[in-house]
């Protein structure tokens, strides 16, 4: 039986081959979903250098935005909304990890590496200038190809070098040390690319390993599955697993596909897919000075598919201080004389017979009592008859009181009101085991030197968190918008209540939560 070569059975058959590709990529490109990405959306207020509220998101995955409306109580708020790519401000650092062990044969290996080199340079071409990109190669050890942060050129020439050489795979283990390698590093986000047919060889590690390390450090895990064999597709569900749980991207690609155009062209659509979903969302800033304390402000974002996200910021409620001291305030209607003037009256007579007030400082208006009609038997002159009224005399004993209470008080230093005892402390966790007490109520975190709490270690954001003492005596700590975040007990977290002996990690620095 002769092969069908009919120019349109040919054209059919192009058409599936094109439906195939167009499905596959829709397990991987960006979908509409109503979420924000926990990990990289919350909203802070800062003080320096101008009192202003921040939103920082991100989508996931990422889409087109048609509107952005920030409102407090259904009112419309001025703001500036920057994209992340277009923030001079944001960067992020993308390792990609190329599997080069020698599997179960050295032909279809080759192929593979040779297709995982196409889906390097599509990256490199599609990113912009904040993407900071490196390369390493796996099997049992991992070997750095081209640092991240190198040059492009320079990526392109070292990883024209990689071949399938390794034998044996530690995808979870090597996967654990390049998130440490990517830890400390000063981006905005993090994440990491895995290239490799899912096999693991070592007993040691497990998948829940490497995600669990992924979400302590807030990296997003991408992953491109490169299945050589039909053996090997059972394995490609643990890649799938780990993005899915990091928020990154998963695809299985069709390694060794006769169509070398299809091939290309998946690899140029998933290094976009890979880079819009890491550059996803942006900034919001709000102008504090006309915001009013205590009420809720609402950040809304809707996509171009319709989707709708919304954000609530609770604004503090401004509770005002105590005062320094319980000194009591003088009457307002009196007037004191100074401490060394001589308050008492004298009652000498006038020598009219009309009598006039005294020129002594009174509490009150006097009015001088008419002399009576008919003398007493024993006269009294006129003056001292009006001034020695039990009113009188009650008015004076109380200028007096107030007299002698301002020269006791003026003698004495103002009390203020002292910090309190530490209520709880902050334990280091190192080798000196450092207690820092909490003195304030609220304890403010970063490297800046005008903060409550200085670490000077380069994880540590200039105002990264805040520790804050409540009425009923309980304490929470909130992240102030921090580059790498805020984590309780191992879970990332924007706000968190605190309890007795919690662990807080700050970057690199970590501290556990203690009551005095």
């Amino acid at each position: 039986m002769l092969p069908l070569r009919n120019k349109p059975f040919s054209r059919a058959r192009n058409f599936s081959s094109r439906l195939a590709a167009l499905l596959l990529l829709a397990a991987f490109l960006p979908v509409a979903r109503a979420e924000l990405d926990p990990a990289f959306s919350r909203s802070s207020e800062e003080t320096t250098p101008t009192a202003q509220l921040k939103f920082q998101y991100r989508l996931f995955p990422a889409a087109a935005l048609q509107k952005v409306a920030v409102t407090q109580a259904g009112k419309p708020l001025e703001f500036r909304h920057t994209p992340f790519a277009n923030n001079p401000l944001n960067s992020s650092a993308i390792l990609v990890l190329v599997d080069t062990s020698v599997g179960s044969s050295r032909a279809p290996r080759d192929h593979t590496i040779e297709d995982n080199k196409q889906f390097i340079q599509a990256l490199l071409s599609q990113a912009q200038p904040g993407n900071l990109i490196g390369v390493c190669s796996f099997a049992n050890d991992l070997v750095e190809v081209a640092a991240i942060g190198a040059p492009f050129a320079e990526i392109r020439y070292k990883i024209a070098h990689l071949k399938a050489d390794g034998l044996g795979t530690r995808i979870y283990r090597q996967g654990m040390l390049a998130i440490e390698k990517l830890a400390p590093l000063p981006a905005t986000r993090k994440a990491l690319l895995i290239l490799s047919d899912g096999k693991d060889e070592d007993n040691g590690f497990t998948v829940d390993d490497l995600v669990k390390t992924a979400i302590k450090h807030n990296v997003m895990v991408f992953s491109m599955g490169c299945p050589e064999t039909g053996a090997d597709v059972p394995a490609l569900g643990n890649l799938e697993k780990i993005s899915s749980e990091t928020r990154g991207l998963y695809l299985r690609a069709r390694m060794g596909s006769p169509e070398r155009g299809a091939r290309l062209k998946e690899s140029s659509d998933f290094a976009q897919a890979v880079l819009e979903s890491v550059n996803s969302g942006g900034e919001i800033v709000v102008p504090l000075a006309s915001l009013p304390p205590g009420k809720e402000v609402t950040f809304e974002i809707v996509t171009q598919g319709g989707e709708t996200f919304r954000y609530v910021h609770k604004r503090p409620v401004l509770i005002e201080e105590p005062t320094p001291s319980a000194t009591p305030a003088p009457a307002p209607a009196v007037a004191l004389p100074s401490p060394t003037a001589n308050p008492a009256p004298t009652a000498t007579p006038l020598p009219s017979a009309t009598p006039s007030p005294s020129p002594t400082p009174t509490p009150a208006p006097f009015q001088p009592v008419a002399p009576a009609a008919k003398p007493l038997a024993t006269p009294v002159p006129p003056a001292a008859s009006s001034w020695l009224t039990p009113a009188r005399l009650f008015s004076t004993g109380t200028v007096l009181v107030l007299i002698a209470a301002v020269v006791v008080l003026r003698g004495r230093k103002p009390k203020t009101n002292p910090d309190p005892a530490p209520a709880a402390f902050l334990e280091m966790q190192d080798a000196e085991s450092k207690r820092i007490p909490l003195l304030k109520t609220a304890n403010r975190i970063g490297r800046r030197p005008d903060n409550d709490i200085v670490f000077t270690n380069t994880s540590i954001s200039g105002y990264h968190a805040e520790i804050h003492a409540q009425r009923d005596g309980t304490f929470y700590i909130t992240d102030l918008g921090s580059g790498n975040g805020l984590s309780v007990n191992d879970q990332r977290v924007t706000q968190s209540n605190l309890k007795e002996g919690d662990l807080i990690e700050l970057g690199e620095v970590r501290f556990r939560f203690y009551r005095a």
